[in-house]
């Protein structure tokens, strides 16, 4: 029997009640496998750019010593996120 997939919304619920060192920790770990797979891939299928900056733009914000952006922000960018990809 198959764990039940859940939804994007969902886990992000899940997700910003944990403690934000683990919510980094989780990012950091994600980073890692992504970049990984990324270097695996073969060298005929990159990324498109605007993906591959904001992966670039997501280690940035984890190679700083800034807090973690907040719950607004992280909607802020999921919001704008939404207007590039679906145009409302």
């Amino acid at each position: 029997m198959s764990a039940p997939s859940l939804d994007y919304d969902t886990i992000l619920r899940v997700i910003r009640k944990w403690p934000k060192d683990a919510q980094v920790e989780l990012a950091r770990e994600i980073l890692r496998e992504a970049e990984d797979n990324r270097k695996q891939q073969p060298s005929d299928t990159t990324p498109s750019s605007s993906r591959e900056d904001s992966f670039r733009q997501l280690i940035g914000i984890l190679a700083t010593d800034q807090p973690a952006p907040s719950d607004e922000e992280i909607e802020r960018w999921r919001e704008e996120r939404r207007m590039e990809k679906y145009g409302h």
